[in-house]
């Protein structure tokens, strides 16, 4: 979180009888290391801080707007270069900003938006944040006797990571399969715990193929895994002495991964895991991807299954987001991944692997941020529980 108030060029203000605009970012996941201000021309030029080894990740306030004018934000250096910026007026509704406008000479991007308010927040993206996550779990938890909060572990910057596992009456334990999936162990990549958090909506819901999946699996679900870096502002990747999802060795570092690898290795042993999920998402891309590096030399019964979810995911996510069959494959598959881990260290009657969820809106696409990523996660819901139907029950389990 970096504290920023920098009013400049106050004589041409003082002129213009307006109020100085002002910046801060001094909140859970704020980030922006602001250049300059001009108030004649009320535009900011910001960076990403260097405190942000992936340069990733930018969110902040701005005060001082005049109702109904138009402010430019100039984004001169960092890699969340989105197309459209999210913007709010209350940090609860975020719509996308106009398209931001590159400059050649310099690389800069310059969002230029008009505000119907005093202040308003701004971000690479609709910001995730832990609040957010506890208010999920707990609401879960509330809405459905299904629905079970917990605390995954203890961040080491002494925070809860919280999950929820969903549940209902149905199979018997030794015929129930078992579902992990995770969010955002990159911390920028907030659209992966937008499509967690539409896949929970829809997961505790009253529709009949939630409750079909309720009653043959056990899901557990984890939306946030780094949260320090979520809170901190920071984009979380290449963060030493490695990121999260660098962190599925034998002797973890980080907490959250220490937590999860044990409890999936729990579930696998006793039979109960057969889908293992980590959710991110690919920067400013409009498609659903699904990576899992040893799919070019799988063979056996994990290929088929991993073929029968891709069947699957291929019939239920069809938009916006569109489900894109390709499989792929970029790391080699000694890189210490969730997804490596997930899909060679287990059973091999598991399916494991990543999730690509981009946050570019599709097409003529009129929605806002996250409409799509809520969407996309009923619809990842839809494709477990086809993939999990009772009656793939035996070829799913079968070696």
């Amino acid at each position: 979180m970096t504290p920023l108030v920098l009013p400049c060029c106050l004589g041409a203000l003082a002129l213009a009888g307006a109020d100085p605009l002002r910046v801060d970012a001094d909140f859970p996941g704020g980030a922006a290391h602001v250049i300059d201000i001009d108030q004649s021309t009320r535009r900011v030029r910001f960076q990403v801080p260097q405190s942000d080894s992936l340069r990733s990740w930018w969110y902040f306030h701005v005060s001082g707007v005049r109702p109904g004018e138009t402010i430019t934000l100039e984004l001169v250096y960092g890699k969340a270069r989105a197309r459209r910026a999210a913007y709010s007026l209350d940090r609860r509704l975020w719509r996308f900003t106009a398209p931001g406008v590159e400059d050649e000479a310099t690389g800069s991007l310059a969002y230029r938006q008009r505000i119907d308010g005093a202040e308003a927040w701004f971000a690479w993206y609709a910001p995730y944040l832990l609040a957010d996550a506890v208010v999920l779990v707990d609401r879960a938890e509330r809405a459905s006797p299904h629905a079970k909060k917990f605390i995954l572990c203890e961040s080491e910057g002494k925070r809860p990571v919280p999950a929820v596992r969903v549940a209902q009456p149905g199979a018997a334990d030794d015929e129930r399969f078992g579902v992990w999936i995770q969010a955002r162990q990159h911390a920028w990549e907030t659209g992966g715990s937008w499509t967690a958090h539409g896949l929970v909506e829809w997961l505790i819901s009253d529709e009949p193929r939630a409750a079909a999946l309720r009653r043959k699996a056990a899901i557990t679900i984890v939306p946030i895994m780094d949260v320090d870096s979520v809170e901190r502002g920071l984009g979380g990747k290449w963060q030493q002495p490695h990121d999260h999802n660098r962190d599925w060795s034998d002797r973890p570092h980080w907490r959250a991964v220490d937590a999860s690898m044990r409890e999936a290795a729990r579930l696998d042993a006793a039979g109960r895991l057969d889908l293992f999920l980590d959710l991110h998402d690919p920067t400013w891309q409009a498609g659903f991807e699904f990576w899992c590096n040893p799919y070019p030399t799988m063979t056996g019964v994990r290929r088929r299954n991993t073929d029968r979810f891709l069947a699957a995911m291929k019939a239920e996510i069809v938009g916006p987001l569109r489900f894109d069959p390709e499989v792929y494959s970029p790391y080699p598959v000694d890189t210490p991944t969730a997804g490596n881990w997930s899909s060679q260290r287990t059973r091999p009657t598991v399916v494991g692997g990543t999730c690509e969820i981009g946050v570019c809106p599709p097409g003529d696409l009129v929605g806002d941020p996250p409409s799509f990523q809520l969407i996309a996660g009923r619809q990842l819901g839809l494709a477990i529980e086809r993939y999990l139907d009772l009656r793939n029950r035996t070829d799913a389990r079968a070696p």
